[in-house]
């Protein structure tokens, strides 16, 4: 079993985040490393199924991707371009897996790079 590669990034006021996140998952596909972990794909599908439509929001998104984020098989995360600025739930999720001890990449310029 290939391991799991949670990807991280800015989604709140971004428009471009789908794109973003696909590009990354595409390419970690293409690398055959690693099973990409795309909150912005798999969230947003489970939620509409699953949660009526008064508590599709924010908080409920952020909860959901932080539970993928914690799956058994994940220990590494990558960063999308811009992860490092102040939004507060991406440094939570950057936190989050410097206590869990993951392995920290980011994706710059297409390409995979280990911090």
């Amino acid at each position: 079993m290939k391991p799991r590669i949670y990807i991280a990034g800015q989604i709140s006021n971004d428009p471009d985040f789908k794109t973003n996140f696909m590009l990354c998952e595409d390419f970690l596909n293409r690398e055959g490393i690693y099973y990409p972990l795309n909150p912005a794909a798999i969230v947003k599908e489970f939620c509409d199924k699953n949660y009526p439509e008064s508590e599709r929001n924010e908080s409920t998104y952020f909860k959901l991707a932080l539970n993928l984020m914690l799956d058994r098989y994940c220990k590494d995360i990558i960063m999308l371009p811009g992860f490092f600025s102040n939004q507060s739930r991406c440094q939570i999720e950057l936190n989050l897996a410097i206590a869990l001890g993951y392995n920290i990449h980011e994706f710059r310029e297409g390409k995979r790079i280990k911090l």
